[in-house]
C-alpha cells in the first residue's frame, strides 16, 4: 500500500511539474514576442528603409492577429505601431478609437479562430519611389490567413510610405490591391532556363 501512495504521490508532482512548466513557455513565448518588438528601440533606432519600416509593422501585425497576443499587450503593441505612422494618419485614427476596434477585431477574429500566419513584403524597387524628390514609396504585402473550417486566404495590400521633415519613413495609408505573386531570390535560382 504504501508503495502504491508513493507511486501516487510521484505522479502527481510529475504532473504538477509539467503542467507548470508548460505553462511559464507559454507566458514566455508572448512575453518574449512583445519584448522583440520593444527591443527595435524605435524612438532611438528608427527603421531606415520602406521596406524595413514595413518589416517592423508587419512583425506587430502578425502579433496582435496570431491569435496569441494577451489584452492587456494589444495597447503596448499598438503605441509601437503608431509610431511608423504619418501624423496625418493619426489625426484620422484617435488611438482610443482605433485601441477599440483592434481589441473588437482581434476578439471576434480569436471566437472565429481566424489568425494573420505570415507576412510578405513584395521587394521595393527604385519603380516604387515617386512625388518630390521621391519622397513617397509603395510598398506591397500579402498576408496570409487562417481561418478554422475554410480554405486560407491571402490578403494583398499596398501600403503608402511618405519621408517626414526629419527624413523617416512614415506609413501614410493603404488599401487593398489584386492579387500579385512575390518571386524570391530563391525562386530565381531553382528557375530552369
Amino acid at each position: 500500500m504504501r508503495k502504491l501512495i508513493a507511486f501516487l504521490m510521484m505522479i502527481g508532482v510529475i504532473a504538477f511539474f509539467y503542467f507548470y512548466t508548460d505553462g511559464l513557455s507559454e507566458r514566455n513565448v508572448a512575453r518574449t514576442e512583445v519584448d522583440r518588438i520593444l527591443e527595435h528601440d524605435i524612438d532611438n533606432n528608427y527603421p531606415a528603409t520602406p521596406r524595413d519600416v514595413m518589416a517592423l509593422y508587419n512583425q506587430m501585425v502578425r502579433y496582435l492577429y496570431s491569435g496569441r497576443i494577451k489584452t492587456e499587450e494589444i495597447e503596448v503593441v499598438l503605441m509601437e505601431q503608431r509610431k511608423l505612422m504619418d501624423d496625418q494618419l493619426l489625426d484620422t485614427n484617435p488611438f482610443d478609437i482605433q485601441l477599440l476596434r483592434l481589441k473588437n477585431e482581434i476578439e471576434y477574429n480569436k471566437q472565429t479562430n481566424k489568425k494573420i500566419i505570415e507576412a510578405q513584403i513584395k521587394d521595393v524597387t527604385p519603380n516604387n519611389y515617386f512625388g518630390t524628390d521621391n519622397n513617397m514609396c509603395r510598398v506591397k504585402v500579402i498576408y496570409y490567413l487562417a481561418e478554422q473550417g475554410r480554405p486560407n486566404i491571402n490578403v494583398y495590400q499596398e501600403y503608402i510610405l511618405i519621408k517626414d521633415e526629419e527624413g523617416l519613413w512614415k506609413i501614410l495609408g493603404w488599401q487593398e490591391v489584386e492579387p500579385f505573386t512575390i518571386i524570391s531570390k530563391k525562386d530565381l535560382s531553382t528557375e530552369s532556363i
